[in-house]
Formats: structure tokens, sequence, C-alpha cells
């Protein structure tokens, strides 16, 4: 018998053996081709290095010899003398987190959030923060913020790593029932539900090449942080909506990426592995379901435009 919510009047293809790629999938190759490409368009922006001068002809002998100009300096090496620092923002133009197990499918059972769509979310879109009864203005503030991130390092004298640096992460996930849904299954009818996921980690990174020097990186990381958020549910047509609350303190995250960078501004392209399997939740609102405890770990793919300040 099918879990009563609200009917959506849609008619969806049913499994069929050829299975097409999902919109995750291919934004997450759009996105490496974009990551592949930029270093070498990069590199085409570079100006051509101007021709040497030619040598000034000789003095005659029976004329004195005129003032000549100093030479000029030999231009200064390029890259960053070790223990420069350096200071960056990031604004996320992509975040994308692709669950091990769908928290929606894990909460209410419901066959057609089982493998459903990954939550996403950007520095750019500006959503209203789900209003909970009760809560106080600088929480709701706090969840009204965009993703974004800080990073403050140091260039090292030693051959590996040639840079370190630790860095701040914020990140906000939104994601209700209509976009979660695997849209290859059959769907009926389905609980009304939606989740705003917050994320705050600190990581540590190090670089594989100089990070004064435009070009191509490499970098790994590892970080700690809190895992918090709320998610709206409304198990039946009848019943009220209720807001309840989740979270997990600590949870490990695990980077790797890929940074191409100029003077100032660079593109970055980043997985994490984030470990959240023991998410508490205050209850489960829906029926015959008295799991409370859930798990979001999954793969986070993270683009952004980063912008470095000078360095000191």
């Amino acid at each position: 018998m099918p879990r009563p919510g609200l009917v959506y009047s849609m008619h969806l293809p049913a499994m069929t053996t050829a299975r097409r790629l999902s919109p995750g999938f291919i934004r997450f190759g759009v996105v490496f081709a974009m990551a592949c490409a930029l270093p070498w368009g990069i590199a085409l922006a570079q100006p051509a290095p101007a021709p040497a001068a030619a040598p000034a002809p000789a003095a005659p002998a029976n004329q004195a010899p005129a003032d000549q100009p100093a030479a000029p300096e030999p231009p200064a090496a390029q890259g960053s003398q070790p223990g420069a620092t350096f200071f960056s923002l990031h604004f996320v133009l992509h975040d994308q987190l692709s669950y091990r197990e769908h928290p929606f499918f894990a909460l209410t059972g419901s066959n057609p959030f089982d493998g459903g769509h990954s939550a996403v979310g950007n520095s750019f879109t500006l959503q209203r923060a789900t209003n909970v009864p009760g809560e106080d203005p600088i929480t709701a503030l706090y969840r009204a913020l965009p993703s974004f991130g800080l990073e403050y390092g140091q260039v090292l004298d030693i051959p590996f790593p040639r840079a370190v640096s630790i860095g701040y992460d914020h990140i906000r996930l939104s994601q209700t029932d209509k976009q979660a849904l695997d849209t290859d299954k059959t769907v009926v009818t389905v609980p009304r539900i939606s989740m705003d996921s917050y994320y705050d980690l600190a990581s540590f990174r190090i670089f594989a090449f100089d990070i004064g020097t435009p070009g191509l990186n490499y970098y790994l990381g590892i970080g700690l942080g809190v895992l918090n958020g709320v998610i709206t549910a409304k198990p039946f047509s009848t019943a009220p909506t209720e807001s309840v609350l989740f979270a997990q303190v600590p949870l490990g995250v695990t980077r790797f990426g890929v940074e191409a960078r100029g003077d100032q501004f660079g593109f970055r392209y980043e997985v994490n592995f984030t470990n959240a399997d023991s998410v508490k939740y205050s209850k489960n609102p829906f029926l015959n379901s008295t799991r409370k405890e859930i798990d979001h770990s999954g793969v986070l793919i993270r683009v952004s435009i980063t912008y470095q300040f000078a360095q000191n």
C-alpha cells in the first residue's frame, strides 16, 4: 500500500535496461572538462616574450665613446620567497554532494528516494533560510549565508610540500523532495520533505608547487568540522508541517584538488570525501520509522574561483 503523502501529477517512465545519464553525472563531466581546459587557456593568454635587442654598433677608434645608458637589471626570478604568506577568498560556483545513501530514503523508506539526486549549492544563489520556530536571529542569519571559503598559508623552502595552508569553508546545501527524486522510477506518491544542510570545516592543505607562481598546482588536505541542518517534513497531506533539527560533531573530510591560477585570480576544482555516518535527528516524523541516526556521508565536488591578495 503506498505511503500517504503529496500526489504529484507526473508520469515518469519505468526503469529500462538502458539507464540514462543522471544530471549530476553530466554536470560532473562538464566541470571536469573545464578544469582540464583552463590551464591551456591561461598558457595561451600569456604574452609572448619580447625579442632581444640588437647590440649597439662599436664607436670608431678616433671618436670618444658617448655616454651609454646603464644596462637594465635582470628581471627578478618568478615565484615567492620562502616564508612568504598568502591569503585568498573562495567564491563557490558549484557545490554538489552525492550521498552514499540518500537521507530522504533513510528517513522515509520511500522507494523513489533510493539512489536520489545530489544536493547542490553555490555562493551566488541567495535562498531564504528555513523558518525554524523559536530560532534566535543570529542563528537565522547564519542559515542564510551562502557557501564561501577563506584560506591563509605560507611558502616553504623545502622540495615538498612547497606551501601549506589552513582554511575555513562554509557549505550550504538545499534540496526538496522533487529535486531528490530518482526520475528513472515510476512515482505514485512521495512524502513532502525538504532539507537545508550546513557544513563548517577547518582544513589543512599541502601544495605540490609554489603557490605564488602562476600555473597549475595540486594539493591534498584533511579537515574536521561540524554538520548541522533542518528538515521540513509533512508525512501526510492532513498532517501539520514539522521542522526537525539534525547534527554531527565532529565529522572528518579528506580532500584533493587542482588549481589553475594567474597573478591573483584562480580556478579550483576539489573533491571532498565526507565522513558523516552518525548524524543524529531530534525525531523522525514519518510513521513506522524509528530510525533517528542517519548516514550523510558522500562525495562533495566543489568548483570555485579564488582571489589571492598580495603576498608579504
